[in-house]
């Protein structure tokens, strides 16, 4: 199982992907991450700490989201 997501909610600021966030976040088979904005395509981070950071801000997953 990955734990790297399935999807990413990208936007522009005033875009309505909080809203939609908010949305997603009411599914119970859905996990969002508990930072609304974790820069995971930032060019300025090092990308060989960045992948264990970001798991470590990942919510904790099931089998049952699959």
């Amino acid at each position: 199982m990955s734990v790297y997501p399935d999807i990413a909610l990208i936007g522009v600021a005033k875009g309505g992907t909080t809203a939609l966030a908010t949305w997603f976040e009411s599914h119970p088979e859905v996990a969002v991450s508990r930072i609304k904005e974790p820069n995971f395509f930032s060019t300025d981070i090092r990308p060989e700490t960045f992948s264990r950071a970001y798991l470590r801000m990942s919510p904790p997953l099931s089998d049952s989201y699959w």
